[in-house]
């Protein structure tokens, strides 16, 4: 069963066919614990807020906590994409420009070589990530700077 989060400003026309919508895909795939979909644009006044499970008497809520599992990529692309199209970023800048040496220190080395201030805003959202030993804290990092 869907619930929809506090704040809700599209039509209910269009919410109705967003959450019929939704809950045929949650309940189509009895491989997914709990489906959450936030739908968010201030400039067309657009806020939506669904949460479902794919049993449908199973009560559950777009505001209640849930395990993100292996999506930490996905997550750091949108918000890296979003600063990007803000013109915050550009994907081939070095991120020593936005760190202190002390976060960067020992980051990436290979071979015995420091390939730390090598890293690109780039490398964060491809594959060529996976030499980041700690990805959460060096997005806090990132993000809070």
């Amino acid at each position: 069963m869907a619930t929809q989060g506090k704040s809700q400003t599209v039509s209910e026309k269009f919410k109705g066919k967003i959450i019929t919508e939704f809950e045929k895909r949650v309940s189509g795939n009895k491989s997914n614990n709990t489906g959450i979909l936030l739908i968010h644009s201030p400039s067309l006044g657009v806020h939506c807020k669904i949460a479902a499970h794919p049993d449908s008497t199973e009560i559950v809520s777009p505001d209640q906590p849930f395990h993100f599992a292996s999506i930490g990529k996905t997550v750091t692309s949108v918000m890296v994409s979003i600063l990007y199209e803000k013109g915050w970023i550009d994907f081939n800048e070095k991120i020593s420009q936005f760190l202190d040496d002390s976060i960067l220190a020992g980051l990436h080395i290979y071979k015995g070589v420091d390939y730390s201030k090598e890293i690109t805003v780039k490398h964060l959202v491809t594959s060529k990530n996976r030499f980041l030993k700690n990805m959460h804290t060096f997005i806090r990092l990132f993000f809070n700077r």
